[in-house]
């Protein structure tokens, strides 16, 4: 919970989303942390995808709040 804590806490901070390398760069997440995290936020509807390619936007929809 802590790493998905930390991913939409970065996504917040931005207002039009963030790619991985944005969000990697402020949390200080692996790369491994990432891919788990992102694919139970994606799952459970906490962040969307935009974009096409390894670097995505992810918003997190204005309903979700930080834990």
């Amino acid at each position: 919970p802590a790493v998905m804590d930390a991913i939409k806490q970065a996504l917040q901070t931005a207002s039009d989303g963030a790619s991985k390398a944005d969000v990697l760069a402020a949390t200080g997440l692996s790369d491994a942390q990432w891919i788990a995290a992102i694919a139970a936020l994606l799952a459970d509807g906490s962040v969307t995808k935009s974009g096409a390619g390894t670097l995505v936007c992810c918003n997190v929809p204005m309903h979700v709040q930080s834990s």
